[in-house]
């Protein structure tokens, strides 16, 4: 092996120690994403919604984050809110840390609303919301 090889795989091996794991509860696994670049955490806070209308466009970015930094070449269209919330969650654990404040001031620890995400049945709920899709179709 030579020695840009050698340099190669050490690159690749830091880049790996430092993704994510992120649980995605459509599909009941972690799935990992790289970690955001510098571009990226500057586009996102330049993309905070401060109103309605740009939430769409924050959802619009962070949709084009989450396409571009998971490592399986997950599709965006078959992720649900609760698989995005996820993500957002896991960034921000990685980034600032696990505690915030809620309205009330008081703190949350987000590893806490991760460990609840793991343990919720989401099958059920997104059987229920396929079920109701399907009948609505019908009427």
């Amino acid at each position: 092996m030579s020695d840009a090889d050698d340099i190669l795989n050490k690159l690749k091996e830091l880049k790996e120690k430092k993704n994510i794991s992120v649980f995605l509860p459509s599909l009941q696994r972690e799935v990992k994403f790289s970690p955001l670049t510098l571009k990226q955490q500057k586009d996102i806070l330049a993309a905070t919604p401060q109103g309605t209308g740009a939430i769409l466009s924050f959802n619009k970015y962070f949709n084009k984050v989450i396409a571009t930094n998971n490592e399986e070449d997950i599709s965006v269209q078959n992720l649900n809110n609760f698989d995005r919330l996820s993500v957002i969650i896991s960034y921000r654990l990685s980034s600032v840390g696990n505690i915030i404040k809620n309205s009330d001031g008081e703190d949350v620890d987000l590893n806490v609303v991760l460990e609840k995400f793991k343990s919720f049945n989401f099958i059920d709920l997104f059987k229920r919301k396929k079920l109701m899709m399907t009948t609505s179709h019908v009427l």
